[in-house]
């Protein structure tokens, strides 16, 4: 059962200045101590919309904003000492500004420290203290955690092992389009892990997944139309998404390929 363990910078958000004269108000504004104009300038900085990009200076405003308190600056000034942009990369700064997001209620934030507890990134490894984060941040509606959430769950890392539980999570991500739990609850179904066991439902959740590019959910889902389980047996549809999958470098697509070419 697979977790994702990504961190991602936020977007800007509720802003639409695109000239040149825009940035400079912004300039002026965040010079003034605007937080929400220092907060949008350093997303400016960062992807170089309208300015010469410059991690450096998107650090410089994100921080001039995240003193002032504001949880996005807070949670980007932490993805860029975890990643190391613009700056010497340190899990011990990125996990200091992410917790002041996390406790204003940031569920990326939130999401970010139940990674970093459960891989033992600048803190001591703690299975307990990444469910207490995730469940933070999944409660929020975030998919990524709700997917670890499960997977974790499922696992029994840091909890009572529950495939109900774990089914719970991934449900509540894979209705919200995550590839990853909508692969995740095919597999439950599969097995009937917490849930009655249903081949249909489960090719019903990997052919959501598999329209995402997952490669996983491609191939079984290939493997299902070629055994007809789950759905009608088709040699074509299966060989269809056996080149989908085999394509993104899945090595069971690809084998199985061979043998139906053969």
């Amino acid at each position: 059962m697979r977790k994702y363990l990504v961190f991602l910078l936020l977007s800007c958000f509720a802003i639409s200045c695109t000239q040149q004269e825009n940035i400079n108000d912004l300039i002026k504004k965040a010079e003034q101590g605007d937080v929400e104009a220092q907060y949008n300038l350093g997303y400016y900085y960062h992807s170089g919309e309208g300015v010469e990009q410059s991690e450096k200076k998107a650090l410089y405003w994100w921080q001039k904003a995240a003193k002032q308190g504001h949880a996005n600056s807070q949670y980007n000034l932490g993805v860029n000492y975890g990643k190391g942009y613009g700056v010497e990369q340190s899990y011990k700064k990125a996990i200091y500004w992410w917790q002041k997001a996390a406790e204003q209620g940031h569920a990326e934030a939130q999401f970010n420290l139940g990674v970093v507890h459960e891989k033992g990134y600048g803190v001591e490894q703690s299975y307990e203290k990444a469910i207490h984060w995730y469940t933070k941040a999944a409660e929020q509606g975030s998919v990524r955690a709700q997917n670890n959430l499960g997977a974790s769950y499922y696992n029994g890392y840091g909890v009572e092992q529950s495939y109900p539980h774990a089914v719970y999570w991934f449900t509540k991500a894979a209705e919200q389009g995550f590839a990853e739990s909508q692969y995740n609850l095919g597999i439950a179904y599969e097995k009937g892990y917490g849930v009655e066991k249903s081949d249909e439902k489960a090719v019903y959740w990997w052919q959501k997944a598999a329209e995402q590019g997952h490669a996983e959910a491609q191939y079984n889902l290939g493997y299902c139309y070629y055994n007809g389980k789950g759905i009608e047996l088709s040699k074509s549809k299966a060989t269809y998404w056996f080149i989908k999958a085999c394509d993104n470098s899945n090595d069971k697509a690809c084998y199985a390929l061979n043998k139906i070419m053969k």
